[in-house]
Formats: structure tokens, C-alpha cells, sequence
């Protein structure tokens, strides 16, 4: 900036003004402080509000009385729970909006089934009586497949296999259904080893197929030979040698069911997922004349050892002698052999190591065992225990055991007495489904077994056959303990 001074001359002239200072600056303090208790207050508020949950479209034919607010469940809990109950624009099925929990956001996938549980009452029993009172609820079977899907066509009904076991589906195709309905049981030799998932017409509708399930631990029992036949209903049979009368279980004459053998002249190849065969009407004997013996599990070399503790304890001032026995593993480690065990087989409270005594059990051979250097492993419910002359013959190679990650289809496997020998093997089979994820073990949840027969049973997984754990049973129930790398 110029000015004119008395000539022509001009002279600079500054010009003074104050800086311009940021805005906040020229803020209250009071403000400062206010703004800062707000954004805090929008943090909490969002923290403590969690997450919204992953929103469901299911559509269903029927809604039974489902209202806004009913909860989703699977295996007895609520995983989420109804937001709208609407009718679809074309009013053939209602629509339910529903909100999963953000711990269940995985039942959000393709291959999940919903169904809306209400009572209902059939030959085989009642199911969903508690909703005869209370509010409907949606059951779950989730999928498993890794593709995400949020809007499901919901079943009619709750489906055949509950459950959801892995295994093999085939189809039988037969001249009638023959009373069978979904969730009839599959046999082999009365015992259930599969289920009846639903029949429908044949593709010429000169048939009926039914298609059903054979449990993953029961695979080894079929065959492209096998045979299949209906064991529903009250059986009668009048020849020149007399009246018979044959039966199958109340299930079975209530709902049906349909029975299998394999002969031993079946070959070994492997039957494939959706291959179909013949259902027969009834059972013919010389099926069974040739049934073969079929292994399910190679488990000659499992080297199952027992181990017996006994000790003597004063009642009342009188001592008594106890004992008590579990089933025990032996296997090789960097630092030599260790005897796994259940660990409440060690020294009892209030008993002196004097009076206590360990012993080793291998093919009716005894060796004591010391409890001096025992370790605990997963949780203090295994102990290991070293063994200075342990046959190899009894010794686990590290190329059979395997840590599992989560619960899987096993098997509980203990040697027995048979004619004087320890030498039969028996099998427990523990499904999937029966197993929940504790930790270092799984809880085995509606399963009785006997302390006295299981305890200390060695767990081999079915799908490979390498043993995983010990099953301990405790005054809860029965445990898998997880086996940890040798």
C-alpha cells in the first residue's frame, strides 16, 4: 500500500492486522470438554449396543401361530429370534424376518434347514409338546457348506435326521412304500445304523423310491450285493411244520423300518452316493445264511492294557481292602514308555502310599507301576505314568494317535474276558451329535455307560481309525478327553 505525500512522492505504508488463529482455539473450554463427554458417550452407547446380528428371510407355507419376538433354537438354546411375521405378496406362504445372534452368524450358510416346532403327535410318540402351551419356536439344523446364504424356504416339518449325522444316502426302489415313513429306523441285525429321510415316486412312477441314510461309522457294512428289506408289521407264516409268528419293535410295526445284510460273496466295490437298490417285501433266510462277517473297525493290534489299583482304607477303625480298574494305554514317547490313565486311580486321599499298590495288566501279566514322575495331562483328568519294561507288543507307535480338533463320530473300545482270556474287543460307538466342545475334553450329553466297563476306554475316530482320546467317566457322565501330542 502507497500514499502521496505532498508531491508526487509516495511513500510505503504497512498495514497492521491481527493473525488469524484455528477455530477452535477461540473455543470455550467448557465446550471443549462437552464435545468430548459426547463423542465418549456415542462410543459407549455403540460398544454396549453389540452387534445388530445377521438378518434372515425364511419362507414357510404355514405360520402355526409364529409371532414377532419367538426364538430360533438349536440344541435347546436361542440363537435368535423373530423380528416380522408377514403374509407373501402372492399369499401362498408367509415370510419371517429373523435376526441370528452374532455367535451363531455361521447357521447362516447354504445347506441350513429351518422348520417351526409345534406339537404334534404320531404312533412313534409326541414331539414339541412344549410349545402346546408356550410360544412357537424355529429349530435349526445348520449346514456345513462355506457359501453364505441369508434367505432359506423353510420345511414343513421337522426333518427325518434331526441329528444330521455324516454318512452315505442310497435309494431303494420298490414295488410299494410299505408303510415306510421318514425317520424309520435302518437296521443291520436289529441294531440302527442309518434312517428313512423320505420316499417318493420313481421317475416312471411305476416304483417307489426311498431314500435313507446309513450312518458314517456303518459304511463299511454296505456292498453292491447288499440287500434290503422291510421289517415293519406282524409277520405270519402257516406251512406243513406250523404256525410262526415273527414281530420287529414297536417302532418299526408303529412306523416301519427296513433292514440290510451284506453276503459274504459281495465284492469290494465301493458304492457311491445316490446309487440305487432293490427294496424286497420281506426277508428271505438264506440272506442271512450267508451274511459276512464285515470288520468294522481293524482293531486285532490295538493295544488296550488294563490297570488295577488296590489300597486299604480304615472304616470306622476296621480296614478294608479296595480295588479299582480302568482300561490304559501304553505309548512311545522320546523319553521312553508311558502308561496312560485315568488320574483318579492314583494314590485316594486320605491313603498311605503303603498301603496302596499299582499294578500293570498286559495279556494276564502283572509288573507294578510307580507313581513317582507321573504327569498330568488335559486338565488332570489323564495321568502318564513311564514304564521301564513294557513289551513292544503293547506299546501305541505315535503314527496312530492324533490330536483331534473338534468333536467327531468315535468309537470307545476296551479289551474284555472272553472264555478265560482278556482278549475280545468291545466297541461303543459315540456319534458326533452326543459329543460338546469343554476345553481340553468333549461331554458326552444322553449317555449312560458304566464306570466299572468304560472308564479309561480308549476313543479311536471312525473316519481313520487313530486313537484321539480316553473316555473317563465321572459322577457327571462320560468324558472324551482329547489326547495331547506324545
Amino acid at each position: 500500500m502507497t500514499e502521496k505525500v505532498g508531491g508526487d512522492a509516495e511513500f510505503p505504508v504497512a498495514k497492521v492486522s491481527e493473525p488469524k488463529r484455528p477455530w477452535w482455539t477461540t473455543m470455550s473450554k467448557m465446550w471443549l470438554v462437552s464435545l468430548a463427554c459426547l463423542l465418549l458417550a456415542v462410543g459407549l452407547t455403540w460398544y454396549a449396543s453389540g452387534s445388530p446380528g445377521t438378518k434372515l428371510s425364511i419362507h414357510f407355507s404355514e405360520g402355526h401361530g409364529l409371532k414377532p419376538g419367538d426364538a430360533i433354537r438349536h440344541r435347546g438354546i436361542e440363537i435368535g429370534h423373530v423380528e416380522r411375521v408377514s403374509l407373501e405378496p402372492t399369499l401362498r406362504g408367509i415370510e419371517v424376518k429373523a435376526v441370528l445372534h452374532d455367535n451363531a452368524k455361521a447357521i447362516a450358510c447354504e445347506g441350513s434347514r429351518f422348520w417351526i416346532v409345534r406339537p404334534q403327535l404320531g404312533l412313534t410318540g409326541v414331539s414339541g409338546l412344549e410349545t402346546a402351551v408356550g410360544s412357537k419356536y424355529i429349530g435349526v439344523i445348520p449346514g456345513d457348506s462355506p457359501i453364505r446364504k441369508t434367505d432359506f424356504e423353510g420345511l414343513d416339518d421337522q426333518p427325518a435326521d434331526p441329528l444330521h449325522q455324516n454318512g452315505i444316502e442310497i435309494i431303494l426302489r420298490g414295488e410299494d412304500r410299505f408303510g415306510v415313513n421318514p425317520g424309520s429306523p435302518l437296521t443291520w441285525r436289529g441294531i440302527e445304523v442309518g434312517r428313512v429321510l423320505s420316499s417318493s415316486l420313481s421317475p416312471n412312477a411305476s416304483q417307489v423310491d426311498t431314500r435313507v441314510r446309513i450312518d458314517e461309522p456303518y459304511r463299511k457294512l454296505l456292498s453292491r450285493e447288499s440287500k434290503f428289506w422291510v421289517t415293519s408289521g406282524i409277520h405270519m407264516d402257516l406251512n406243513m411244520s406250523g404256525f410262526e409268528l415273527s414281530t420287529e419293535s414297536l417302532q418299526t410295526i408303529a412306523s416301519g423300518g427296513i433292514g440290510f445284510i451284506t453276503p459274504s460273496s459281495a465284492s469290494s466295490q465301493s458304492v457311491q452316493p445316490g446309487d440305487v437298490f432293490t427294496l424286497h417285501d420281506k426277508l428271505d433266510k438264506t440272506w442271512m445264511d450267508s451274511a459276512a462277517a464285515v470288520d468294522l473297525m481293524e482293531l486285532d493290534s490295538l493295544p488296550v492294557a488294563t490297570v488295577i489299583a488296590s489300597w486299604k482304607q480304615k472304616h470306622f477303625g476296621i480296614p478294608r481292602s479296595h480295588e479299582s480298574r480302568s482300561s490304559a494305554l501304553t505309548i512311545a514317547t522320546d523319553a521312553g514308555a508311558r502308561v496312560l490313565m485315568p488320574s483318579d486311580l492314583l494314590l485316594p486321599e486320605g491313603v498311605s502310599a503303603e498301603d496302596y499298590v499299582l499294578a500293570y495288566r498286559w495279556q494276564a501279566n502283572d509288573q507294578p507301576l510307580s507313581i513317582d514322575g507321573a504327569k498330568r495331562d488335559s486338565d488332570s483328568l489323564i495321568v502318564r505314568l513311564p514304564i521301564e519294561q513294557a513289551p513292544s507288543a503293547s506299546l501305541l507307535s505315535a503314527d496312530r494317535l492324533r490330536t483331534p480338533e473338534g468333536p467327531e463320530d468315535c468309537f470307545a473300545v476296551r479289551r474284555s474276558w472272553q472264555d478265560g482270556n482278556e482278549s475280545a474287543i468291545v466297541m461303543e460307538m459315540i456319534g458326533q451329535h452326543q459329543l460338546v466342545d469343554d476345553g481340553p475334553f468333549w461331554r458326552s450329553v444322553n449317555r449312560k455307560l458304566s464306570r466299572d466297563m468304560w472308564h479309561g476306554a480308549v476313543v479311536v475316530a471312525s473316519q481313520d481309525e487313530k486313537v484321539i482320546g480316553m473316555l473317563i467317566v465321572t459322577d457327571t457322565g462320560p468324558q472324551v478327553v482329547k489326547l495331547p501330542a506324545p
